[in-house]
């Protein structure tokens, strides 16, 4: 008879053999496929100090400046092989690398490996809208990324082939369920957040945080009893503040549930130090019930709020010239998941991409608020406006335009993109019923 604890994990094991979705998926480059390379044959000292016993990689150790440190033994590595044959090398995390540069370039392969593995593992496992953002970022630069192919040693080139030919894979494989309704409306969400926390921000009242405390001021009109002020304006401006953050910063699995249960945990936090009294005598006491009741209140009425700028910021598109150098109050990835989401044209000059893309209008809202140049609204975009289109934009534009410090739509003359882009509209495949 098997015992309980073995069938359990004779379950675990089904479950990993059978099912998959347990286990890990493996990296796809491990050290046996590295070749030892200009390792092979090193002689490598080992060192101690006069009263210590752990012995250190190199006598420039920092933990081996009292006294003059002694030599131990000698490590000799493999004349051939993978760096899977290896031996240990003891080094505290103090000690510099003794190996060559070969040996630090081939050990970020194989932790860029590790990390492009948990990332197929985590979007195997479910709908997550960071980790494809980050991968497809990662993507992208690898495109753009010429420097790290030709500063490289010729044979971790395969492996770095390898490794990127498996990131352009994961992304095409998942391509399709982050360009979905759903995927977009979930960087809407985003961006709404992002916009609605950068107008509450501002020096100068915005209309959204006058909408924000025009709603919220409505909500908590009467003070609960317990409650020895009424809520103001400031204080409802930082319970937002709170509400906002995890939304705007870490918006990324499944419709962003989870970020917006940690925002509604912070906001009842929030409404529970403000309206806590404490006694002098019996010390803090509980929050009064009124706490679950206006954190309800407000969260479901925030949430609104948020759905409803969604849905104004995408009945109209624009047609935008983006710079290399954009910077949203977005999470890294959002900006380049953005881009791949609608259509969009890139130029790719000196290994800077130039683009021209179709946009919602709650993109370009975004930029509004925002003190850094980002992009440039070109036009508000018609029907027959295309990834073709942009693309015969990008084209007309002169190369002096991509050489400077400023953003490259501030190069060209005052209308100059406008007429580019009206042109490009007259010859499209599209107007032209091809």
């Amino acid at each position: 008879m098997v015992g309980k604890g073995r069938g359990a994990v004779g379950q675990r094991e089904l479950r990993i053999i059978h099912g998959r979705q347990d286990a890990p998926i493996p990296p796809p480059l491990t050290a046996a496929d590295l070749p030892i390379g200009p390792l092979a044959g090193l002689e490598l000292p080992l060192w101690r100090s006069p009263s210590g016993k752990a012995e250190h990689a190199s006598a420039q150790c920092p933990h081996l400046s009292r006294g003059t440190p002694r030599q131990t033994r000698t490590i000799v590595l493999p004349t051939s092989g993978t760096l899977a044959d290896l031996p240990a090398i003891p080094r505290c995390r103090s000690c510099p690398d003794p190996l060559p540069a070969y040996h630090q370039q081939a050990t970020r392969l194989l932790y860029d490996a590790e990390e492009l593995a948990k990332t197929a593992t985590t979007l195997r496992n479910g709908y997550h809208l960071a980790a494809y953002g980050e991968l497809l970022q990662a993507a992208q630069n690898d495109s753009l990324d010429t420097h790290q192919v030709r500063e490289i040693d010729r044979l971790l080139q395969p492996a770095l082939q390898r490794l990127r030919h498996e990131r352009q894979r994961l992304v095409r494989q998942h391509r399709s369920a982050y360009s979905n309704d759903k995927a977009r409306r979930d960087l809407k969400t985003i961006t709404a957040a992002a916009l609605l926390k950068a107008d509450v921000d501002r020096r100068q009242p915005g209309r959204l945080r006058a909408e924000l405390l025009d709603l919220s001021t409505s909500l908590v009109a009467e003070p609960p009893p317990d409650a020895r002020t009424p809520i103001g304006d400031r204080e409802l401006l930082e319970l937002s503040d709170a509400w906002i953050a995890p939304i705007s910063e870490r918006y990324s699995n499944s419709a962003g549930l989870a970020e917006l249960d940690t925002a509604k945990e912070r906001l009842r936090e929030g409404l529970s130090r403000l309206l806590t009294t404490r006694d002098p005598r019996a010390g803090r006491r509980d929050p009064p019930p009124d706490v679950d009741r206006l954190t309800t209140l407000l969260h479901v009425a925030w949430v609104g709020m948020l759905a409803g700028m969604v849905a104004e910021g995408s009945t109209q598109h624009v047609v935008v010239a983006v710079d290399p150098r954009m910077v949203l109050p977005l999470p890294p990835w959002a900006p380049t998941l953005l881009l791949a989401q609608y259509p969009s044209a890139t130029r790719n000059v000196k290994g800077q991409p130039y683009r021209i893309a179709i946009v919602p209008k709650l993109f370009a809202d975004l930029v509004t608020h925002w003190d850094r140049v980002a992009l440039h609204v070109i036009a508000e975009s018609t029907w027959p406006d295309d990834a073709a289109v942009c693309h015969a934009v990008l084209q007309q534009v002169p190369a002096r335009a991509f050489v400077g410090d400023e953003p490259w739509w501030q190069r060209l003359r005052q209308g100059q993109l406008q007429r580019l882009l009206n042109k490009a509209r007259g010859t499209s495949p599209r107007r032209l019923g091809d």
